[in-house]
C-alpha cells in the first residue's frame, strides 16, 4: 500500500502531546525523510520508490510519536517543591513560636497567605508564560496599578479597615513581581532603547509610595541583573553608562528624601553611619548600676539596634533557647529584617545554619534550572526572580547577624504572616513553571499551522 508522505507526518503528529511542538516535529521528519530518500535516489530508485523506501525506513507512527513525547514532556522540579515545603513548615513552627513569645499576633494571617501562595501557584504552573511576551507592557501597567494604589492607601487613608489597608506593602510586592515579568519582555523586545531605560525609572520610582528604599534598591539591581544578560557590556558601554548613573542618581534622591522626612526611626543615611561608628559612639550611651544600657539625650534607634544584636549574639547557644529572649527591651523587626535573629536566638546557632542550607540548596536548584531554559524570555523572568531572592537573602541574614546595616528586607519564604510569604510561593512558583516547559515551549511563535 502506497503511504502519502503530509498523511504520514500528520498521523504522527496529532499524537504529539503539545501541540505547539507539532510544527517543529513536522518538519524534523520531512527534513530526515527528505535526506532519506536522497540516498535511495544515489543508490538507483526512482522518485516514488525512494520515497515509499524512505517512508518504511522510518518506522510506525505511533512509536515515533510515543518517542517524541518522552522527549517533549513537562519537568517537575520535585526537589525544590519539596524544599520548599520544608521551609514553609520550618516557618509556620517559628512562627508559632514567636506568637508564644508574644513578639507576633499574624500566625491566622501566615495560614491565609501559604493557602492563597498555594491555590495560586497551580495555574500559574499550568499556564503558558509566553502568552505575556506579547503584552509586557500591560503586565507594567498593571503593575503601575497597584502602586498607585499602595499610594493612595498611605496618602489617602483609604481602606482604612482591615489587614491589607494597614499593610500598603501587599500591593508594591505585587507591583515588584509584575515589574520583573515585564522588564524581562520589554528588553527583550526593546533591548538598548529609551523605552527600556522609561520603562526602568518609571516602575522604580512608583516604589516611592511605600517609602522602603530597600525595594527600590533590589529591584534596580535586578533590572541590571537582568540588562546584563540581554545585553552584554561590551555591546553597548553608553547604554550602560547612562542606565547606571540614573539609576545611582535615583537611589542618592531617595535616601535624601527619606533621611529629611520626619519620622521616629532615624533616616537612612544617619543608620549607615552609625553602623560604620559604632564604636565611637559608645558616649551617647551608658549603663546603670544594674549593668543595662540608659539611653541619653543623644540616643539613636539605629545605635542601640546595633548593640542589642551584639548582645543577643554573643548569648545565642549551638542548640537551644536563648537567655535573651527573656530581655523585654528585645529590639523590633522580627517579623522582617531580624527574623533569622530570631531562629538563632528560639532555635540555636545548628537548627538555623540547616535552614539557611535549605535555603541556599534551593536558590542554586533555581540557578541550576535556568541553565536548562532555552526561551530567552523565560530565562530573563528566572534570572530576575532568582536574582531578587537571592540578593533579599543574603541581605536578611547580614542584617540579622549585625553585618549590614539596618533596611527592611524579608527573608524569602521564611515570614510571620505578611505578604513577603506569599510573594516568595508565586516567584517560585513562576521559575518552576518556566522550568517545567523548557521543552515544549517554542522560541519562535511564527511557524505555520498544521493541518492535523
Amino acid at each position: 500500500m502506497k503511504i502519502n508522505r503530509e498523511v504520514y507526518l500528520n498521523s504522527i503528529c496529532e499524537k504529539i502531546k503539545y501541540k505547539n511542538k507539532r510544527k517543529s516535529i513536522y518538519d524534523e521528519l520531512e527534513t530526515h525523510i527528505e535526506e532519506t530518500k536522497n540516498e535511495f535516489i544515489n543508490l538507483g530508485f526512482s522518485n516514488e520508490q525512494a520515497e515509499e523506501q524512505a517512508l518504511k525506513k522510518m518506522g510506525n507512527c505511533n512509536e515515533i510519536a510515543a518517542n517524541f513525547n518522552k522527549i517533549y514532556r513537562v519537568h517537575i522540579d520535585y526537589l525544590s517543591i519539596i524544599i520548599m515545603l520544608i521551609v514553609l513548615l520550618a516557618n509556620i513552627f517559628i512562627t508559632n513560636m514567636l506568637e508564644k513569645e508574644n513578639l507576633t499576633k499574624n500566625v491566622n494571617s501566615l495560614y491565609i497567605n501559604i493557602f492563597i501562595g498555594c491555590v495560586i501557584s497551580i495555574p500559574i504552573f499550568l499556564m503558558s508564560y509566553k502568552k505575556l511576551e506579547r503584552h509586557s507592557i500591560l503586565v507594567f501597567l498593571i503593575g503601575l496599578l497597584f502602586s498607585i494604589i499602595s499610594y493612595f492607601i498611605i496618602q489617602h487613608k483609604f481602606l482604612t479597615y482591615g489587614y491589607i489597608a494597614d499593610n500598603p506593602i501587599y500591593f508594591s510586592y505585587i507591583s515588584i513581581l509584575l515589574y520583573i515579568i515585564a522588564y524581562a519582555g520589554i528588553i527583550k523586545k526593546y533591548r538598548k532603547s529609551w523605552k527600556t531605560l522609561l520603562i526602568a525609572i518609571i516602575s522604580i520610582i512608583s516604589l516611592i509610595a511605600v517609602a522602603r528604599i530597600s525595594l527600590i534598591i533590589l529591584l534596580a539591581i535586578t533590572y541590571l541583573i537582568i540588562t546584563i544578560n540581554q545585553i552584554p557590556i561590551k555591546e553597548n558601554k553608553k547604554f550602560y553608562t547612562i542606565l547606571f548613573t540614573v539609576i545611582i542618581l535615583l537611589a542618592a534622591i531617595f535616601v535624601g528624601i527619606f533621611s529629611l522626612c520626619e519620622n521616629k526611626f532615624d533616616g537612612p543615611i544617619k543608620t549607615i553611619l552609625t553602623f560604620f561608628n559604632r564604636d565611637t559612639q559608645v558616649a551617647i550611651m551608658k549603663k546603670n548600676n544594674n549593668n543595662e544600657f540608659e539611653l541619653t539625650e543623644d540616643y539613636t534607634t539605629s545605635y542601640y539596634t546595633y548593640q542589642k544584636k551584639n548582645e543577643i549574639l554573643s548569648q545565642c547557644k549551638l542548640l537551644g533557647r536563648s537567655d535573651s529572649l527573656d530581655d523585654k527591651n528585645y529590639i523590633g523587626g522580627l517579623e522582617t529584617e531580624n527574623i533569622f535573629l530570631f531562629i538563632i536566638s528560639y532555635l540555636g546557632w545548628i537548627p538555623s545554619i540547616i535552614l539557611l542550607i535549605l535555603i541556599v540548596f534551593l536558590t542554586i536548584k533555581l540557578v541550576k534550572n535556568i541553565t536548562y531554559i532555552n526561551d530567552d524570555y523565560g530565562k530573563l523572568i528566572s534570572i530576575g526572580i532568582v536574582s531578587y531572592l537571592l540578593i533579599s537573602s543574603i541581605l536578611n541574614i547580614l542584617i540579622s547577624l549585625n553585618l549590614f546595616p539596618i533596611a527592611n528586607i524579608a527573608l524569602p519564604f521564611i515570614s510571620t504572616g505578611n505578604i513577603n510569604i506569599l510573594f516568595s510561593i508565586l516567584a517560585l512558583s513562576i521559575c518552576l513553571s518556566i522550568y517545567s516547559k523548557k521543552d515544549i515551549l517554542e522560541t519562535n511563535s511564527n511557524y505555520k499551522k498544521l493541518t492535523c
